[in-house]
């Protein structure tokens, strides 16, 4: 990520970031805009991109795998966020989508790292359940039970830089 657009690593760790990209041979990014931002600070800099294992994910397709604990006894239609819930997050947009498909639930699969989604009164909405962090091992029978995906992320300068672990 772009380190700069937060405040905390802003403060504390984006002076240290530039000094030490201009005393080693070589950075590497995992985004395109992450390589475009860090140029002038690098003495050589180059894209590497974030990597799935699609043989796990390949199970989600290609398995009947063990239904999540969370599903079990589920009838509806299952929207569906596998990711850590924090500060990229546009809540407000969770809260749309959670209230226009009510005939639906909206799962947010992942640790949460911010109480924001509080803030937003996410946890207070009946279709929105919250599983907390699963291992990767477990993702593809999450996916496998999820009718659409999301990711809600605000669009903004941060998500613009970030590394594309999604699939």
């Amino acid at each position: 990520d772009d380190i700069e657009e937060v405040e905390y690593t802003l403060k504390h760790g984006a002076a240290l970031e530039r000094e030490m990209m201009g005393k080693y041979d070589l950075t590497m990014t995992t985004s395109l805009e992450l390589t475009k931002i860090k140029k002038p600070y690098a003495q050589s800099i180059y894209y590497l991109p974030n990597a799935v294992d699609p043989s796990l994910f390949n199970q989600a397709y290609f398995k009947k795998l063990d239904i999540p604990k969370e599903f079990h006894g589920v009838s509806k239609k299952v929207i569906g966020f596998i990711g850590n819930i924090e500060q990229r997050m546009d809540y407000d947009l969770v809260r749309k989508i959670a209230e226009a498909h009510q005939d639906k639930l909206l799962y947010l699969i992942g640790p949460i790292s911010s109480n924001e989604y509080k803030t937003e009164g996410l946890d207070k909405l009946e279709n929105i359940v919250f599983t907390g962090g699963k291992s990767i091992e477990e993702l593809p029978a999450y996916l496998q039970n999820i009718d659409c995906a999301i990711i809600p992320f605000k669009c903004n300068k941060l998500t613009k830089s970030i590394y594309p672990l999604k699939i």
